[in-house]
This record gives structure tokens, C-alpha cells and sequence, in this order.
């Protein structure tokens, strides 16, 4: 992941703050003090509080599309951070797509690729995830990646984790974002010869009787609608 983070500041390090970054910004959004804040520090050392103004704001009121790319790398780094919490921000205010982004050149819209799939890497082949992190970094993957490869790659992980989340979110359809967008085609892939096998071994392995049988519960459904 530290070989992606440091590729996309690379790739967009030609973009910088030109002229008076106040006269691209809202007199009545921003203040006069974020704005210096955001500009006090290098942008590897920009804190998630120092940030999330400007990427909740970019473009409509707070800078422009190159301002937005100089300091996409940094924002990109910082959603990593579990701690930032800053991935439901980021999707929900949706500067990406306001953006245009898939009309950026190819390199900047590759580099972007490469990171939302070692980002769902990260999570996916993590047995600490936590619930919240699977589902958010999904939906991330889903909406400005393919859906394909994060499923491809979910089938790969070989974490407890994994396949416990898909139990749950199963039972519970409210669980979790997995069936949100693409319901149908997401109860096809659950339903499938892979993910069975996977719930499978998951059963297996589990020490956790209620777990078991949870699991046990989930593997009969599935396998009763295929």
C-alpha cells in the first residue's frame, strides 16, 4: 500500500496551489484561517481535521479541480487511517464524480484504480477488520472501481472475517451495504459453487458454537436457493 500512496503523490505532484487559493473559495464557507491552515503545513503532514473541510467543499466552494488534485493524495493516504474516519465523507460528498474523474488522464485514473483495490485488499485479507471498515471500503470499491475484482478478491481471502461478514450480512439484509445497489446480482454470487465452499471452510473452522451455527443456518439457504 506504501508503494501505491507514494505513486499517486507522484502522479499528480505537478498540481499545486497557483495564485490566491480565498479568491476560489466562498467568502461565506470558508474562513480565512482554514484556508491558512490548510496551506501552513506540507501536504504529507496534513492532519485529517486540517483536511476534511476542504475535501467535504472542494471544487463547489473551496478551490478548484486543481486544487483538488494537488491535494487528493494526501486525502487518499488519510482514509486509510481507521482512526481519520473520513471514507463515508469522502463517498458522500462525492468530489471523485463531480469531479470528472474518469475523464483525467489515463495514468491519474489508473493510479486511482490500483488504489481502491489494494485499499479493499488491505481490508479484505485482514482478519482484524472490523464490520464497518468491510462494508465501507465495498462500497468504495464498488462505486469508483470494478465490482468484479472486489468480489474476485473477497472469494480470495482465506480470513474468518471474511466469510463471517457475508453470514451476517445474509441474515440480515440491513447488515450492511453488500446487497444496497446490486441486489440480485449479489444474491447470485452468494448463491454460487465459491462462496459455498468458502462459508464451507468457515464452518469448519469456527470454534464458536452460535457462530457455527449461524454459519450452518446461512450454508442451507444458500445452498436451497441455487
Amino acid at each position: 500500500m506504501k508503494v501505491i500512496i507514494e505513486k499517486l503523490y507522484s502522479t499528480f505532484s505537478s498540481y499545486y496551489i497557483k495564485g490566491n487559493l480565498r479568491e476560489r473559495s466562498c467568502d461565506c464557507c470558508v474562513t480565512d484561517n482554514e484556508i491558512r491552515e490548510l496551506l501552513s503545513k506540507p501536504l504529507k503532514e496534513l492532519s485529517a481535521d486540517e483536511i476534511g473541510h476542504f475535501m467535504r467543499s472542494a471544487i463547489t466552494t473551496y478551490g478548484d479541480v486543481t486544487d483538488y488534485k494537488h491535494f487528493l493524495p494526501r486525502i487518499l493516504e488519510l482514509l486509510i487511517d481507521q482512526k481519520a474516519d473520513l471514507v463515508f465523507d469522502f463517498m458522500c460528498f462525492e468530489k471523485l464524480n463531480y469531479s470528472e474523474w474518469e475523464t483525467w488522464p489515463s495514468e491519474e485514473q489508473r493510479v486511482l484504480d490500483d488504489y481502491f483495490i489494494s485499499f479493499w485488499e488491505e481490508v479484505i485479507f485482514n482478519e482484524t477488520a472490523t464490520d464497518n471498515q468491510i462494508d465501507e471500503v465495498f462500497e468504495l470499491i464498488s462505486k469508483y472501481s470494478n465490482k468484479t475484482t472486489a468480489l474476485n478478491l473477497w472469494l480470495a481471502s482465506t480470513t474468518q472475517k471474511s466469510a463471517l461478514f457475508l453470514v451476517e450480512a445474509y441474515l440480515n439484509n440491513t447488515y450492511s451495504k453488500l446487497f444496497e445497489y446490486d441486489f440480485e446480482n449479489i444474491s447470485k454470487w452468494l448463491g454460487s459453487k465459491a462462496v459455498l465452499q468458502k462459508i464451507e471452510s468457515a464452518f469448519f473452522n469456527e470454534k464458536n458454537s452460535d457462530v457455527a451455527n449461524r454459519i450452518s443456518i446461512v450454508y442451507t439457504l444458500l445452498g436451497n436457493q441455487t
